[in-house]
């Protein structure tokens, strides 16, 4: 069982301090990966180009993925995020894909068999993706390391789960533009979690040394 735990207040806390915190470029993130989920939707007709357009679109949304978790991850450990890591995913891209497609079967597997395993196994394996990017690992050790850390901790992710959802809907009730704070907050709030069942704490903000005191005379 992993010894690690975690709070749901304290995951939100931190989702939304530093959320305001990084405001700016969180909320640019959000514009982007809405415009790249967004862009497949304008193609409304069937044929082979539509369904090519959305395959691409899948492509560059799972690559931009990559870049998030990256940023989510540089703040959380207190070191400043750049936007240009939203485009740094290619050495991990393959086995991020497969990763997430592993992830998805098994997922859906358990949802065709019973339902309550599909939604269980979707919390055993919710840190496999985030484990391929951090710790550069292959789809199936990510799985196994996954399931690992979620030990015990089912039942706080799918609390934590239903708590982001409300909070993500009364985002999209303020005429959408709460989404552009509520998204990031929920992205921060799982690489929190991530990195509290790993067993590591967030960073904190230096302590400022002190100045020597003035000689006497």
């Amino acid at each position: 069982m992993s010894e690690s735990k975690f709070a749901i207040g304290e995951a939100v806390n931190f989702g939304w301090n530093k959320t305001k915190e990084n405001a700016g470029l969180l909320i640019v993130i959000v514009l982007i990966t809405m415009a790249v989920s967004g862009f497949g939707s304008l193609f409304s007709r069937s044929g082979s180009a539509v369904y090519f357009i959305n395959l691409i679109t899948w492509v560059v949304g799972l690559f931009i993925g990559i870049g998030v978790i990256k940023i989510m991850l540089k703040i959380y450990d207190g070191q400043k995020p750049e936007l240009n890591l939203l485009w740094s995913g290619g050495p991990v891209f393959v086995n991020y894909l497969l990763g997430s497609i592993l992830v998805s079967l098994i997922v859906l597997g358990g949802l065709i068999l019973l339902v309550i395993p599909g939604i269980i196994w979707s919390f055993k394996y919710s840190m496999t993706t985030y484990l391929i990017v951090d710790k550069g690992m292959g789809p199936t050790e990510a799985l196994r390391k996954s399931g690992e850390i979620t030990q015990g901790s089912k039942w706080q992710l799918f609390l934590l789960g239903l708590v982001l959802a409300l909070i993500n809907m009364a985002g999209a009730l303020v005429f959408g533009i709460g989404l552009l704070f509520t998204i990031p907050l929920t992205y921060l709030a799982m690489a929190f979690v991530y990195r509290k069942l790993l067993g590591q704490a967030p960073a904190s903000a230096p302590t400022p040394t002190p100045k020597p005191a003035a000689p006497t005379n």
